[in-house]
């Protein structure tokens, strides 16, 4: 939340484009390896990572892959950046990994629209030309105000698409 109050985000890009896995940004080096100058402790919760999601993104550990639970000095690797979760059928292996802590509730075309950007590299998904974030609104709400829950039964119904990003309630 200080980092987009303080326009941190301001015209960063989307540096990772996945087809039908996530959309990633929030760096500001552009190329995956930047933070704003800080690491912050995983909060993994039970949030499960459903088309809209928005995750923290933090270092993979290697050893994940046999699947075990990412080591502290992976799991507390968060800063900046962050993912926007495309195809639960491919994020759900994120759940309880990564902490998700929003969810796109309003203009879900847009994710559409970024996530058919072209490709440069498809190991890192590097787009050729990266999308730019303009900026970040913070939309204040109280935990009564969560949609999260009912958004969530409804993309695990196969409901319409969850479609303006709204925030998880904190520490969860």
């Amino acid at each position: 939340v200080s980092l987009a109050r303080g326009g941190f985000y301001d015209n960063l890009t989307f540096h990772r484009i996945v087809p039908g896995f996530v959309i990633q940004g929030g760096d500001p080096r552009g190329d995956g390896t930047g933070n704003p100058g800080y690491r912050i402790e995983a909060e993994f919760n039970t949030r499960p990572h459903v088309r809209g999601v928005l995750s923290m993104a933090r270092e993979g550990d290697p050893m994940e892959r046999g699947g075990i639970m990412p080591r502290p000095e992976y799991a507390n690797s968060a800063g900046s950046q962050f993912f926007i979760c495309i195809d639960y059928a491919r994020t759900k292996p994120l759940d309880r990994k990564y902490t998700a802590f929003g969810i796109v509730i309003e203009g879900l075309e847009v994710i559409d629209a970024l996530a058919q950007t072209p490709i440069a590299d498809t190991g890192t998904g590097r787009p050729q030309t990266a999308p730019v974030i303009r900026s970040v609104r913070i939309r204040e709400g109280t935990a009564g105000d969560d949609p999260y829950a009912d958004l969530i039964q409804k993309a695990t119904a196969g409901a319409s698409p969850i479609q303006t990003l709204a925030p998880a309630t904190p520490g969860e």
